[in-house]
């Protein structure tokens, strides 16, 4: 019994190291090549990317998400005879609904941007808008 316990230790251990690895490096990449592209920007270019491009793909991401996450929230599930699988049923035939929603909300904020500022698909202002753009789709169909 005691091998076991140790066995289970030594395994708890290992996963605990990897754990961490995965943490630090899934936090500390980003950090360093974020301090290295902010190293490089001019005050007017980290504004873009530090703020203007964070606002867009947060817009896009509130939008085509909040109602859905809102309606499952207020959603009333039954606490009686297994009829929680009716009402997940439901949820899951709603749920295909993001991603065309979200679909919807990007191309209109970048068709809106682009009306706005007035650009053309040459400037590099606007190839940054749609990498953005299809960053969020990604996004939208990834969470």
């Amino acid at each position: 019994m005691a091998s076991t316990s140790s066995g289970a230790h030594d395994n708890m251990v290992q996963t605990f190291k990897y754990l961490m690895a995965t943490q630090f490096l899934s936090r500390g990449i980003p950090f360093v090549f974020n301090s290295w592209i902010v190293r490089h920007l001019t005050e007017a270019d980290y504004a873009l990317y530090a703020v203007q491009f964070q606002l867009f793909v947060t817009c896009v991401l509130f939008l085509s998400r909040e109602g859905f996450r809102r309606a499952c929230m207020r959603t009333e599930v039954p606490s009686y005879n297994g009829s929680i699988e009716e009402y997940a049923t439901r949820l899951v035939k709603v749920a295909w609904m993001v991603f065309p929603i979200g679909i919807f909300f990007t191309f209109a904020g970048c068709g809106l941007v682009f009306w706005l500022k007035d650009l053309s698909f040459s400037d590099p202002y606007a190839r940054a808008i749609l990498i953005n753009e299809f960053a969020s789709v990604k996004v939208t169909v990834g969470n």
